[in-house]
């Protein structure tokens, strides 16, 4: 006697036990499809989250330094006046860069300019070059 176990196996197993267990593998994808879109959408608020914090973080480190720069120049202004002397600050636009003057308190001289026009113009004469250059390139 000869007996075929496939046919055993695929007839032994009910019709309707078979169709359940399609079922739970539909099923089991959709769970898997919701589960990996909330892991997404947990992860995109993570993100958010982390994004938001890193800028908090980097205003809260320019406030520091801001304030850290207003003591320091109290106390560099005190100093020089004790020494008769003005500090007169600027910012120039056109080379986006700070400029210190040292004047003499009683005659509202210029005793120093920090840093030197001489050096400013020199700076603005190699950005002009070096757009010139870049413009030629181009």
């Amino acid at each position: 006697m000869e007996i075929d176990l496939q046919t055993i196996n695929s007839t032994s197993v009910p019709v309707k036990q078979r169709t359940d267990t399609s079922s739970r593998k539909i099923e089991t994808t959709k769970v898997k499809a919701r589960t990996e879109e909330s892991v997404k959408k947990v992860q995109a608020a993570k993100d958010t989250a982390i994004k938001q914090l890193e800028t908090e973080i980097q205003r809260t480190e320019e406030q520091r330094q801001r304030i850290d720069a207003e003591k320091y120049l109290k106390q560099i202004i005190n100093i020089t006046e004790v020494f008769n002397r003005k500090l007169k600050f600027s910012i120039d636009k056109e080379l986006d860069q700070v400029i210190v003057k040292v004047v003499d308190a009683e005659t509202d001289k210029v005793i120093k300019e920090i840093p030197p026009d001489e050096l400013k113009r020199l700076y603005a004469k190699m950005k002009e070059a070096i757009g010139s250059i870049i413009d030629t390139m181009i």
